[in-house]
Order: structure tokens, then C-alpha cells, then sequence
């Protein structure tokens, strides 16, 4: 083993199959709990069914872990705009989860998530821009964008980075409201920051 961190933060720590994006909608398949209804959701084209299904095969999350056809129903999802897919197919292929290493296909798929609206993917670059790595420059004020992005939805961790950044001196936050802790008190009070 290289000991190499690939993209995409740990395989293991996948996103949570969350009904917070766009490619939801009204399919109740994101809390399905039925595989056998969830297939026929997923085969029917519903993005959501499509990327719970995938997330568990992929994974191997309340089932047998089948790689390879868990990233085929990721694929699907993200063809259909399903951020959150393009995400966890990110992770697949930055860490070769069911298909060969592909760290530029991940991070295309990452920026393509985040772009979406995806916090784990905003998350997930303003990390790779903050420290500068995985092949990305170092750059506080794109770190910066990302985590704001992230923390706007309620990221924890993307608000403490906020903090962090202001605390070591970097960017200036515009009024007490754009700190992490200012974004996280106007999430909790249903603001948008």
C-alpha cells in the first residue's frame, strides 16, 4: 500500500443519502428502505432510487457491497444531475472503488458536484485549495468560496474552517454574520447567511 491519500476525503466516510438536492423531487426513494422497490424505482430512471442504490452497492451500505453496479447506478444519477451521485462516483473513482483509479475524473466529478451544490464536494475543495493538495494550488480565496458555499448549508466543518481562516489572518470576514460562527447561528435560525 503507497500510504497516498487519493481524492475525494476517505472511501469509507460516503455521503448519507440525503434528500437535501435537486434530484430528489418527489420520489420517496432517498428513504426507501425496500431494495426491491428501490430497484424498481432506479430502473424506472428515478435519479434519487438511482443514487441511493448506487451509494449502497457501491459501498456496501445495508447490503453486500457489488461495486461495479453500484457505480453503473451512480453513473445514471449524475448523467441526470443528481450532485450528490457525481459526488460519491468521485469517491469511487478517486479511491478505484469499483473501477480502475481516475484521480482527474474525480476531481471534474467533485467540481461538477460542488458547482451543483453539493456541501461534501464544496467541503471537499476548500480543503484541497486551503492546504494545497491533490494536485490543486494553494489558494485562500478559492478556499474560501468553497467553505462559505459549504457553510451556508450547514457544514460544521466547513464553518470551523471559516473560522480558522479568519483567526490565522487570511481574507476578511465582511461584518460578524460571515464568520463561521455567524454563518452557523443564521443557518440554525433558517438565514441565509
Amino acid at each position: 500500500m503507497s500510504g497516498k491519500k487519493h481524492f475525494g476525503g476517505n472511501a469509507k466516510r460516503t455521503s448519507t443519502m440525503s434528500s437535501d438536492h435537486k434530484c430528489q423531487g418527489a420520489c420517496p426513494a432517498m428513504q426507501e428502505t425496500d431494495m426491491g422497490r428501490l430497484q424498481v424505482a432506479a430502473h424506472g430512471g428515478c435519479p434519487a432510487a438511482q443514487y441511493a442504490l448506487g451509494t449502497r452497492l457501491t459501498f456496501g451500505i445495508g447490503v453486500s457491497a457489488t461495486p461495479e453496479e453500484g457505480v453503473g447506478w451512480l453513473r445514471k444519477s449524475a448523467d441526470q444531475g443528481c450532485p450528490y451521485a457525481m459526488m460519491n462516483l468521485a469517491r469511487a473513482c478517486g479511491h478505484g472503488v469499483g473501477v480502475p483509479v481516475d484521480e482527474k475524473l474525480a476531481v471534474q466529478l467533485c467540481l461538477r458536484a460542488a458547482e451543483c451544490g453539493a456541501w461534501e464536494a464544496q467541503l471537499t475543495l476548500g480543503q484541497a485549495y486551503y492546504f494545497g493538495v491533490e494536485g490543486f494550488p494553494l489558494s485562500r480565496r478559492k478556499a474560501e468560496k468553497w467553505f462559505r458555499a459549504a457553510a451556508e448549508q450547514g457544514s460544521e466543518d466547513a464553518q470551523d474552517m471559516l473560522d480558522q481562516h479568519y483567526a490565522a489572518g487570511n481574507g476578511k470576514a465582511r461584518g460578524q454574520g460571515k464568520t463561521g460562527r455567524g454563518i452557523r447561528r443564521a443557518v440554525g435560525h433558517g438565514i441565509h447567511a
